[in-house]
Order: structure tokens, then C-alpha cells, then sequence
């Protein structure tokens, strides 16, 4: 019988700073910084044929703009930039593990960008939001994602028909 005893864990820490000022009583600019590590499910145990040892971290900016034009009418843009890596551990590095992991190297990393405009009209028919997202990943390129949606609430019932395409890195 095989008594061996694999332990794992789980593990991520963050740290996200925001920032929102009201500039005029219609106008509001907001910023935030966000980092974020993981330890996926974590198996550290050298020779073990299933160890898992990788590791994450991403570095997420931006900054929005949000005019109030009418009182049912608001507009936004915004801009979004982030870093994210992942390597493996030295447990992986040395063991079967590391074959074959991100291209035959330990580690792996992408860049993004995006740019977001929307237009949400509120009246009695509904809410209606006109947006869109040009992104651009380092790895997968550019994207436009054109975005249409129209809410409504008829209680007790909420209605949402939305249409978009589904790219995000």
C-alpha cells in the first residue's frame, strides 16, 4: 500500500490602489493600479511524477474619464495597459515537469493595451449602451470588440439583450 502523503496549496496575494476625482459635477477621472501573485495549486515534492510548481503575476493600470452629458445620457472612455508573467519554480525546473512548459523555456510573459469608449442612453423604453474595446496582446495582436446592449426592468423581472464579440486576453 502507498502511504505517501502529497500535501498542495493555493496561494495569491494582491495589492490594488484607486483613485476617483470629481473634477466638475458632471466629470470624473479615476485611476488604479492593481498587482496580483498566484502559487496555483502548488505540489512540491522533488521526483514526485505530478509535482506543479508555477507561478503568476500581473501588473494591471488605467485610467477613465465619465461624463454626465443629460441626465440620461453618460459617456466614458478609458485606457488599460498590464504586464503578466509565469514561470516555473525550481522544484518544476528540476523535475519532469519543466518539459515542454512555455516554448522549452521556464518563463513567459505578455504585454496589453486597450482603449474603451461607451454611450449609455437611460429612458423609459430601457437602457440603451453603445460601446466598444480596441485591444492590442503581444502574443495574439490586435482586436476591436464593437459591444451593444439594452436593459430593462419590468418588475419583477430584468431583461437584458446584449451582442458582442468575445475576445479578451
Amino acid at each position: 500500500a502507498n502511504d505517501h502523503t502529497v500535501e498542495n496549496s493555493f496561494t495569491t496575494w494582491a495589492a490594488q490602489l484607486q483613485y476617483e476625482r470629481a473634477v466638475t459635477d458632471r466629470l470624473t477621472l479615476s485611476g488604479r493600479l492593481l498587482v496580483r501573485r498566484s502559487a496555483p495549486w502548488q505540489v512540491l515534492e522533488l521526483g514526485l511524477f505530478d509535482t506543479y510548481e508555477r507561478y503568476g503575476q500581473r501588473w494591471t493600470g488605467g485610467v477613465r474619464a465619465v461624463f454626465q452629458a443629460l441626465d440620461s445620457l453618460t459617456l466614458s472612455a478609458g485606457l488599460e495597459g498590464w504586464h503578466q508573467r509565469a514561470w516555473l519554480g525550481p522544484v518544476a525546473v528540476a523535475s519532469l515537469d519543466a518539459i515542454g512548459n512555455y516554448d522549452g523555456k521556464n518563463e513567459v510573459s505578455y504585454n496589453n493595451g486597450a482603449a474603451t469608449a461607451e454611450v449609455e442612453w437611460r429612458n423609459v423604453a430601457g437602457n440603451f449602451v453603445l460601446g466598444g474595446r480596441a485591444e492590442y496582446h503581444s502574443q495574439a495582436g490586435a482586436s476591436v470588440v464593437p459591444r451593444l446592449a439594452w436593459t430593462k426592468l419590468w418588475a419583477p423581472f430584468h431583461f437584458k439583450v446584449l451582442v458582442s464579440q468575445a475576445f479578451r486576453a
